[in-house]
């Protein structure tokens, strides 16, 4: 029995090494060395480089053959390919020395909308939320210098309102902007708080605009004004606030845009018209609404670490750093697809940094009055509200 077992596996060596292969004798196969691509993640329509280096020990001459799913798009070395729409697609070369080939193939993925529009968002983010809000002392000793739109009701504009301050709503600031602004100037947007206001600033910056929030909203320019403000303070929930460390930061998928439009600019301005046209209310939300149901929603507290320690947080609350939301810091622990509640001291960053995050296509809701719906009475100065003791003229 082991002597038939050494014949058969000599039998099987002699057969592999006298000529099973599809060579001619003497022939050596190409080689391929490499297969490249310019961009293995280009967007839809980009034309890219693909680049196979071989070689042929005999020296013969190659021939290429590149396919896609069966269907041919070169004959050279290196060609040029216009990428598909979306998706993974795996490209196959085939190299021919006339007598044997050689094969490899390389893969790209088609950037969908998301990263197509985070290209844009990444880059502009830390930009977008620097300087975006101004106190009224600022605005009052510059007014000239702003063009004001004033986000309130028909009726609380005409009751008074910033002088010369044009009234506008969500879904016409843009066309006011654009058509009404001939001087260029820096655009100036207040409401009855600084929510909407805050909202609105990020659209507008989003968009290419030089655009600032009025910190505080109109309670904030004049005390005749501070209503909304007085109402939305509370102290309710000091006792439930926890002090323990944050939950590790889990990492979810991008969410799926679905736009239908190619390039990153293009699904931008989309996605600010829409986010825009569903307004602030629908991207916001009460604290007793979160506070009665937190299970209902994935808390992230916008404070720095040390601030999440001292004054307490929301139990469960991700801890995320200001600035921290882009593709490679932070960004990734929003759920996809679930509802993410976002609260900051005041709710004007959460509501500015919210509209960023609906354009990218999460389900973000901005917690109204920030902390100071949560636990006012603890907070520090200037994070607390208090009547402003300002009496600016109102038109």
């Amino acid at each position: 029995m082991g002597r038939a077992r050494i014949f058969v596996t000599g039998l099987m060596a002699a057969l592999i090494l006298g000529g099973c292969s599809s060579s001619e004798e003497g022939n050596s196969p190409p080689v391929i060395s490499g297969v490249t691509a310019s961009d293995p993640t280009p967007d839809p329509g980009e034309t890219i480089t693909l680049a196979c280096t071989a070689s042929d020990a005999d020296g013969d001459a190659l021939t290429y053959a590149w396919t896609v799913d069966g269907l041919a798009i070169g004959s050279t070395a290196n060609i040029q390919w216009q990428a598909p729409a979306s998706g993974q697609v795996t490209i196959l070369v085939e190299v021919s020395d006339g007598v044997d080939s050689a094969s490899r193939s390389t893969s790209i993925s088609v950037r969908g909308e998301f990263n197509r529009l985070a290209a844009i968002t990444d880059a502009q983010f830390a930009t977008w939320a620097t300087n975006w809000i101004l106190p009224a002392t600022t605005v009052n000793a510059n007014l000239g210098q702003y063009f004001v739109v004033d986000l309130r009701s028909s009726q609380a504009f005409l009751a008074g309102h910033i002088p010369g301050a044009r009234n506008a709503s969500l879904t016409t600031l843009v066309s006011t902007v654009e058509g009404q602004n001939s001087g260029g100037l820096p655009v100036l947007l207040a409401c009855d708080t600084g929510q909407v206001a805050a909202f609105a600033t990020m659209a507008l910056r989003m968009l290419g605009h030089d655009a600032f929030s009025l910190q505080w909203g109109m309670a904030g320019w004049n005390d005749l004004l501070a209503g909304p403000w007085n109402a939305g303070i509370s102290n309710a929930y000091e006792s439930v606030m926890s002090y323990g460390n944050s939950p590790a930061l889990p990492t979810f998928d991008w969410p799926e845009l679905s736009t239908g439009l190619a390039s990153g600019q293009a699904i931008l301005q989309a996605r600010v018209s829409a986010v825009l046209a569903e307004g602030f209310t629908a991207n916001a939300v009460n604290a007793y609404e979160v506070m009665d149901n937190p299970g209902s929603f994935i808390i992230h507290n916008y404070w720095l670490q040390d601030d999440y320690f001292t004054y307490g947080h929301v139990q469960g609350a991700y801890q995320l750093s200001p600035g921290s939301l882009t593709t490679n810091q932070d960004l990734s622990a929003l759920h996809p697809a679930n509802t993410n509640v976002l609260y900051c001291w005041t709710g004007q960053t959460s509501a500015f940094v919210g509209f960023y995050l609906n354009v990218l296509g999460y389900d973000l809701l901005s917690l109204r009055f920030g902390a100071n719906a949560l636990i006012h009475d603890d907070l520090p100065l200037p994070n607390r509200w208090e009547e402003q003791g300002l009496s600016y003229p109102l038109e």
